[in-house]
């Protein structure tokens, strides 16, 4: 008996080694990195790192100039000055990838500080320089054929650059909760700069709490009824007159520019609920959906929520 455990234990310790050799678990999508292995357990974010004052700049200026982070998350000086003082350096071989295209693995984001990396992906993408920083822009599906300057790839062929020190990646992924959409592997002896994925949560969420947003008896009013009559939201989370109280106190007010996505089909980063104040929202969706109204309020309702057949996958709210 105690053979057969001594080879059990062999053969689940091989299956390990093999499955860190492989380049992810095609399962999930994940690396399988230490944080997987049985028995080992998930390291938090390392502390920061001590910085140059070149080193500092350098990190704040690729949060400060980035249009990723200055859409989707507009940090103020304070913000920044966290996040630079939260980011530690790694180490990364030649031949080693940091990011593969389709891993959930998208808890970091990397500014290059020595060596060069081979970015590859699947979908069109250019390296846009602001100075002398450099970022990574996906091209939209829609405008990638016409558009001049994206790099086009056939059917299975990969669209790579080789980038180096003072280019950012890894944000947009990060920021969405979003599979990875690039391979980046060094093609040297490098080092990057990483700021995780949680430590941006804490900034994101001081942002938040440092701005709240007043509101008319008119507002209060609207996000109360949107929150009260919501039949999907109260079947999955009942909430009684206190909690909606305290709920419309912390709502804040967003604007939107025309043609400025609010949120993407598919993404895993869904920690918000948006009442349309004013103005007009386009919503489209590859599943049949209805807007249902009640009095002043409208929320949509999916055929997967109610079991009824729907049909529509386009509308324009307001």
């Amino acid at each position: 008996a105690e053979a057969d455990r001594a080879r059990a234990v062999a053969l689940e310790d091989a299956a390990v080694a093999r499955s860190l050799a492989a380049p992810r678990l095609r399962t999930l999508g994940r690396r399988t990195d230490h944080r997987f292995v049985r028995g080992v357990k998930p390291l938090a974010p390392p502390e920061g790192t001590e910085k140059t004052a070149e080193d500092e700049e350098l990190i704040a200026s690729c949060l400060r100039d980035n249009p990723n982070w200055t859409v989707l998350a507009p940090f103020g000086e304070d913000q920044i000055k966290f996040l630079v003082d939260s980011a530690w350096k790694e180490d990364v071989d030649r031949g080693q990838a940091i990011m593969l295209e389709g891993d959930l693995d998208n808890m970091k984001f990397y500014v290059v500080a020595l060596g060069s990396f081979r970015v590859e992906a699947s979908d069109p993408y250019e390296v846009v320089r602001i100075e002398d920083r450099s970022y990574l822009s996906r091209a939209d599906p829609e405008q990638s054929n016409a558009k001049d300057g994206w790099i086009k790839s056939e059917k299975g062929a990969a669209v790579c650059h080789t980038v180096g020190p003072k280019t950012c990646f890894g944000d947009s992924s990060m920021l969405y909760a979003a599979p990875r959409w690039t391979t980046a592997v060094a093609t040297e002896q490098s080092v990057v700069w990483v700021i995780s994925q949680s430590n941006f949560r804490v900034a994101q969420l001081e942002v938040s709490e440092l701005q709240p947003t007043k509101k008319s008896d008119e507002d209060k009013e609207l996000i109360k009824e949107a929150l009260l009559k919501n039949t999907n939201l109260q079947r999955l989370t009942p909430l009684n007159e206190r909690h909606i109280e305290e709920l419309a106190k912390v709502a804040w007010s967003q604007e939107l520019p025309a043609g400025q996505i609010l949120m993407h089909q598919g993404d895993l980063n869904a920690d918000s609920l948006y009442i349309v104040g004013s103005g007009l929202v386009e919503l489209r969706g590859s599943e049949p959906f209805e807007v249902v109204r009640d009095g002043n309020v409208s929320w949509l309702n999916r055929a997967a929520h109610t079991g009824a057949k729907l049909e529509g996958k386009h509308v324009m709210v307001s």
